[in-house]
């Protein structure tokens, strides 16, 4: 499976219930209509838990999955994009597109969910990616490539990765708790919108 994972920032003049009431209402029934989408979640951010989160200031993390890169490549040319890309800049601001390959580190899905984005130079450590207390889920995602969101009027958001990774805990605190353990990463604390 291959991810495209797009890194948001709202526009400037929109506050975050507008930026993600559009987001759910608008433009996300306007990204199910793509060929060849497997799965497709939205990651609202709740909280910035580190330095390196305040500083690149992401506000969501748009997450679609694609059998392969094939399948990526005929949804990345169809109208149904081009539809999100004339939507895009209605409330987006800034963003930067991964494309991804996901490795399930341990299966299952909580109630809260941290996103941790890993700078160049800053390797995940599968190890302390399974050991929080209170996880119940882990998938990395090694980067295949990142840039400007192809066909897209809105700027690109600068902030080179290459890594990211999903973790899922029973309750916030656990995920709060966990988030200390990674001070070096951009760590969120995001709200799982999942619509495929």
């Amino acid at each position: 499976m291959i991810g495209a994972i797009s890194l948001m920032r709202r526009r400037h003049d929109i506050g975050p219930e507008q930026f993600s009431r559009h987001w759910l209402d608008v433009h996300g029934p306007l990204v199910l209509m793509m060929p060849g989408l497997q799965r497709y979640q939205q990651a609202h951010v709740i909280a910035a838990l580190s330095a390196p989160a305040r500083v690149m200031a992401v506000d969501g993390f748009a997450q679609l999955f694609f059998r392969d890169v094939a399948a990526r490549t005929v949804a990345y040319a169809s109208a149904e994009l081009a539809a999100c890309d004339r939507d895009s800049p209605l409330f987006i601001g800034l963003v930067t597109r991964l494309v991804t390959e996901p490795e399930e580190l341990i299966a299952g899905r909580g109630a809260v969910k941290l996103m941790l984005l890993y700078p160049p130079g800053e390797a995940p450590d599968t190890a302390a990616l399974r050991g929080p207390a209170g996880l119940v889920g882990a998938t990395l995602h090694a980067v295949r490539s990142q840039g400007a969101a192809p066909h897209s009027a809105v700027a690109e958001l600068v902030c080179p990765l290459c890594a990211l990774a999903e973790m899922w805990f029973a309750d916030e605190a656990a995920a709060r708790a966990a988030a200390a353990r990674f001070p070096n990463t951009g760590t969120y604390l995001v709200r799982e919108h999942e619509f495929i």
